[in-house]
């Protein structure tokens, strides 16, 4: 059996949610092809999954190819795992010249989810380069720049996305809550009534409006607005008073 069948009865198996299955053909498949970058790989990945990480770090040192994409993925979200962040850059940085939107994006995944949000926002933007019509992917990076305080960047990218799709509810209530942050409150309104045009039901666009009007001293509507939200029985009352 070649290391390629090997590798695809291992995924079927976690396709299928049978990781010990499938940990048992990785091993079986590594006695036969002891130096393949791909089972090697897999294999380190199914130790993560196990919560072994000083196992898959043995695995990671026996894998020859310092070429490998995979390999350098793998490196990199070990050394992150451990807070060697400067380590991890340096290996990630290789991949620059070789990327495609998805490769950036997988580079901007393991960054977020070791919590390295500028960094992770570097690769999503330079994803963005190959993708510039992936509204989705617009949608990440600014909510991505608004959740790191960078809120002139999510403000272009939100406007992006309303040139993109002018009557998209989300996209202008996504822009309020910006302009809610920079204390921008008539900016808030106006980007809230944009929204709510789009879809008069949005909860979002009600919310912040509340809360701006609020601020700006217009409590009669404000009040109004607040009835709206909490009278919406999935909506939970925790989220309203969280801002």
């Amino acid at each position: 059996m070649d290391a390629e069948q090997i590798l695809e009865i291992a995924e079927w198996y976690e396709l299928h949610d049978k990781p010990d299955e499938a940990y048992e053909v990785l091993t079986y498949g590594l006695s036969w092809h002891p130096d393949h970058t791909g089972i090697l790989v897999t294999l380190a990945y199914s130790y993560i999954d196990k919560g072994k990480p000083e196992e898959a770090k043995r695995i990671a040192i026996l894998i020859e190819d310092e070429y490998s994409v995979e390999a350098k993925m793998l490196r990199a979200e070990l050394l992150l795992a451990e807070n060697q962040i400067l380590e991890a850059e340096a290996i990630l940085d290789t991949l620059e010249g070789e990327a495609d939107a998805n490769l950036c994006l997988n580079v901007a995944s393991l960054y977020i989810q070791a919590d390295h949000f500028s960094h992770g926002l570097l690769w999503l933007q330079k994803a963005a380069l190959f993708a510039p019509e992936d509204e989705d992917l617009i949608w990440t990076i600014a909510e991505c720049c608004h959740n790191i305080g960078k809120n002139e960047e999510a403000i272009h990218y939100f406007n992006i996305l309303i040139d993109q799709q002018p009557y998209s509810a989300d996209s202008w209530a996504g822009l309020a809550k910006v302009y809610f942050t920079q204390e921008l409150y008539d900016k808030a309104v106006e980007a809230c009534d944009f929204a709510l045009v789009a879809d008069a039901g949005l909860y979002d666009a009600h919310l912040f409006k509340a809360h701006s009007l609020y601020q700006l001293g217009n409590y009669e509507e404000s009040i109004k607005e607040y009835r709206y939200v909490l009278a919406q029985g999935d909506y939970f009352s925790e989220y309203v008073y969280a801002y």
